[in-house]
């Protein structure tokens, strides 16, 4: 009866992890299609509290700007 979604609690947009990546590699800068995005969030609100999940990696943005990637 429950839906268990295997993404971060706390991540950023398509858009906005995949600029930053590139940029962090040296790569050019990624395009995007303009779209609806607010029916693209997915939430892992049921994995942390209904099965006490812990993730490695609680936020993207942060990970992605650590100095020892």
């Amino acid at each position: 009866g429950h839906i268990f979604n295997g993404c971060a609690p706390h991540h950023p947009s398509k858009m906005d992890f995949y600029t930053s990546a590139a940029i962090r590699s040296g790569f050019p800068e990624p395009s995007f299609v303009p779209e609806l995005g607010s029916w693209k969030t997915v939430s892992s609100a049921n994995t942390s509290s209904l099965l006490n999940y812990k993730y490695l990696i609680n936020n993207w943005t942060d990970w992605l700007s650590q100095d020892k990637l």
